[in-house]
């Protein structure tokens, strides 16, 4: 089976670029100022490139993963896992997995986690970070 794929480093180039910046921009800080506090204050080179990585990061699970025709085989792994434990506990198969092979029920679940990527990104990077909201991010940094 192909999956279809691009060149990250041609095509996410300019996007690099601003992280890679900020890095340098961070080294060279560290250089003259050991101790410096490089996350403290507004959101300077180390928290932006942080900030960056973070929302990189759930732009791919939600581009590069929850995208992939291979998910369409998840109900058949489920079915397969429910029969297994059925099986080893002679029990009838246990109600999360009748539910989660109803009609519709994965697709409905992988799009729920897909529009959940923001909320994701706002408790991780902006709650427990301190970065710039998403929507602001590449304004701000």
């Amino acid at each position: 089976m192909a999956i279809k794929h691009v060149n990250i480093s041609s095509n996410m180039a300019d996007r690099f670029e601003k992280v890679r910046s900020h890095l340098q921009s961070v080294v060279e800080h560290c250089e003259r100022e050991p101790h410096a506090e490089v996350l403290a204050g507004q959101p300077g080179p180390a928290l932006c490139t942080m900030c960056f990585l973070v929302y990189y990061f759930f732009q791919f699970m939600n581009n590069g993963i929850l995208q992939l025709p291979l998910l369409n085989l998840i109900p058949q792994v489920i079915q397969l896992t429910c029969i297994i434990v059925a099986n080893i506990n002679q029990e009838i198969t246990p109600p999360v997995c009748q539910a989660l092979l109803a009609d519709g029920a994965m697709p409905a679940l992988l799009k729920a986690i897909a529009d959940s990527m923001g909320s994701f990104y706002d408790l991780i990077a902006v709650q427990a970070m301190g970065c710039p909201s998403y929507q602001t991010l590449f304004g701000t940094c």
